[in-house]
């Protein structure tokens, strides 16, 4: 299945850059883009009954 993406652009601190790049190397992604966008499919999801 093909996701429709919207492109957006951000402004951020060069230690928040280097933080994205950095979890970009860890988790072998090819953009920061991708790394944004876990970060936020994580934040946006659901919490789990019985978990804090």
């Amino acid at each position: 299945m093909t996701s429709v993406r919207k492109m957006t652009t951000i402004c951020i601190t060069p230690e928040l850059s280097a933080a994205i790049e950095g979890r970009r190397k860890q988790w072998g992604l090819k953009s920061k883009g991708e790394v944004i966008d876990r970060l936020l499919d994580w934040m946006t999801k659901e919490p789990v009954e019985g978990k804090d």
